[in-house]
């Protein structure tokens, strides 16, 4: 994941413990900013984080180039 989306190199993520879906954490605050999966494309991260407000600068500038597209 860390070479379709480069903004988890410098992220943290958290993994669901049930499911484990992986969640990219919010710098500022700590919560879930957004879930992170192979399929993911630019129209389904938020421009900010959803609990704080904070905006992840890398995350704003991605381009959309999901995993599959490798």
């Amino acid at each position: 994941m860390r070479r379709a989306f480069p903004f988890v190199e410098q992220g943290q993520l958290k993994m669901c413990a049930g499911c484990g879906a992986k969640y990219l954490v919010c710098k500022n605050c700590g919560g879930l900013y957004c879930r992170v999966h192979p399929a993911l494309e630019s129209w389904e991260l938020p421009d900010k984080c959803p609990k704080c407000g904070y905006i992840i600068e890398d995350v704003k500038a991605w381009d959309g180039t999901s995993s599959r597209h490798f």
